[in-house]
């Protein structure tokens, strides 16, 4: 996360992306799921994509992806 500036949406999409599902307390289900990570990208894309949809749409009420 940055120093300061963290307010804004695009932002806070960005630190929501670099999170790795499991590694916030208390918010163990935001970020992105790490069994996605290390997958060749034409077998994860389609998971990763509703992930990333999934991720931003119920912790960034603000953004819209559609």
């Amino acid at each position: 996360m940055k120093a300061s500036g963290n307010g804004t949406p695009e932002t806070c999409v960005q630190n929501l992306l670099k999170t790795i599902r499991g590694e916030v307390p208390y918010e163990r289900l935001k970020g992105i799921d790490r069994t996605l990570i290390d997958r060749p990208s034409e077998l994860a894309a389609p998971d990763l994509v509703a992930d990333v949809q999934w991720v931003v749409e119920t912790s960034e009420p603000r953004v819209s992806l559609s």
